[in-house]
């Protein structure tokens, strides 16, 4: 059994990809995929389980993938575009 800390995490109530799935909103089939992807489990008595804790930064780590992925506005400012922008312009802003 581990030390200090880590006690309590050990004894935190073990979730099924079904419950995993059920809380987060998730396919059995994601949280399979986030198996594979290296979320720890546990086996119990022959059946996969996971830890809360991991299985929550699994969420956010997935979550950050999927808002790096997104298409992000641009969120200049129009002084801040013009600034950056490289390509020559008259005085009226035509060129």
């Amino acid at each position: 059994m581990p030390k200090g800390l880590r006690r309590q995490r050990y004894k935190d109530p073990l979730l099924t990809k079904q419950d995993l799935g059920h809380g987060t909103g998730n396919s059995t089939r994601t949280i399979e995929r986030w198996i594979a992807d290296g979320l720890p489990t546990r086996n119990v008595f022959g059946m996969v389980r996971m830890n809360q804790a991991d299985a929550g930064v699994t969420v956010l780590l997935d979550l950050t993938n999927l808002l790096c992925q997104a298409d992000i506005p641009n969120t200049q400012t129009p002084a801040e575009t013009l600034a950056n922008d490289s390509s020559p312009q008259t005085r009226n802003g035509y060129s």
